[in-house]
C-alpha cells in the first residue's frame, strides 16, 4: 500500500514537472518568435539610419553639414513611421517582454536555457534602443550597431545548437 502510494506521488510529481516544463517551452516559443521579428525590424531601421547618415556625408545629393544629416536620417524615420514599423517593434518587443515574464518558475531542467534566452532578450532590446535613437557619429553608431547584431546573430546561432528539441517542441 505504501508502495503504491508513493508511487503514485511520483508519478503526480513527474507530470507536474513535465507541465512546468511545457509551459516553460510555449512561452519561450512565442517569446523567441516575438524577439526573431523585433531584432529583424530593428535592424532594418538601423541599417536604414547608417545608409541615409553615409549618404548625407559622402554623397553629392547633401553637403557636408549636420542639418543635411540630421534631414537624410528624419526623412528615413519618416518612411519607417508612416509604414508603422516603430510601432510594430514596440509591440513586438512588449510581447517578447510578457512571454518572458510569465514564466514564474522555472523548471532545473531549463535554467541554463532560460538565461540564454534573457541574455539574447537584452540584446535584441539594446538593438531596438539603436534604432529608435541613434547616437555618436556614423562610425560609432555603426560599430555599435554591427557589435550588437553580431553578438545576437551569435547567441542566436548556439541557442539553436543547444536547444534544438526545445525549439521544435519535442
Amino acid at each position: 500500500m505504501k508502495k503504491t502510494i508513493f508511487m503514485m506521488l511520483g508519478m503526480v510529481m513527474f507530470a507536474s514537472c513535465v507541465n512546468k516544463e511545457n509551459e516553460f517551452d510555449q512561452h519561450l516559443r512565442a517569446g523567441l518568435q516575438e524577439m526573431a521579428i523585433t531584432a529583424n525590424m530593428s535592424s532594418e531601421v538601423c541599417k536604414g539610419v547608417v545608409n541615409a547618415w553615409n549618404d548625407a556625408i559622402f554623397s553629392d545629393n547633401y553637403g557636408y553639414n549636420q542639418d543635411d544629416i540630421n534631414n537624410a536620417v528624419q526623412s528615413v524615420y519618416s518612411d519607417y513611421e508612416e509604414k508603422g514599423l516603430f510601432d510594430s517593434i514596440s509591440v513586438h518587443k512588449e510581447r517578447m517582454q510578457i512571454e518572458a515574464a510569465k514564466i514564474k518558475d522555472v523548471p532545473n531542467s531549463r535554467k541554463e536555457c532560460y538565461d540564454d534566452f534573457m541574455k539574447m532578450a537584452k540584446g535584441v532590446s539594446a538593438l531596438s534602443r539603436l534604432a529608435s535613437n541613434p547616437q555618436g557619429s556614423l562610425a560609432s553608431y555603426s560599430e555599435e550597431v554591427n557589435t550588437t547584431l553580431d553578438d545576437i546573430f551569435s547567441q542566436s546561432d548556439e541557442f539553436k545548437m543547444k536547444y534544438a528539441d526545445i525549439i521544435a517542441g519535442e
